[in-house]
């Protein structure tokens, strides 16, 4: 639900599913489950323009992926943190970042890989 909300521009709804669902993940201990809803409330924090906030929720994300192993997960994030800082005006980290997603979508054999490919091609 709380994608629903952010797709059609409900912050708050999405914002107050997220914070619930966070600490559910934490008691059962499932990190993955954690690191998604981290990412996901970064993009909350993203899209309404708090960037310092969104950019603390994408680095805890990338953090547990990587602990974890989950591999599309931190690929997914490093897309979302590339957007981050090319938001920033940060556009040669923004790429850097692309290139490192691009890199691991190829290695699980991911189909997000051509959006990667796409975004560097628009952004170069």
């Amino acid at each position: 639900m709380a994608g629903v909300y952010r797709d059609t521009g409900a912050p708050q709804p999405a914002l107050a599913l997220l914070e619930q669902a966070l600490p559910i993940w934490r008691q059962v201990g499932d990190r993955a489950g954690e690191a998604t809803t981290l990412g996901n409330i970064a993009l909350v924090y993203h899209d309404a323009g708090d960037l310092k906030r969104a950019l603390a929720f994408y680095e805890q994300a990338l953090s547990i992926h990587r602990q974890v192993g989950g591999r599309g997960g931190e690929a997914a994030t490093l897309c979302n943190m590339g957007r981050w800082h090319w938001d920033f005006g940060e556009k040669d980290r923004a790429r850097l970042l692309w290139q490192e997603a691009l890199r691991i979508f190829e290695e699980i054999e991911s189909p997000d890989a051509e959006i990667v490919r796409g975004f560097l091609a628009e952004n170069t």
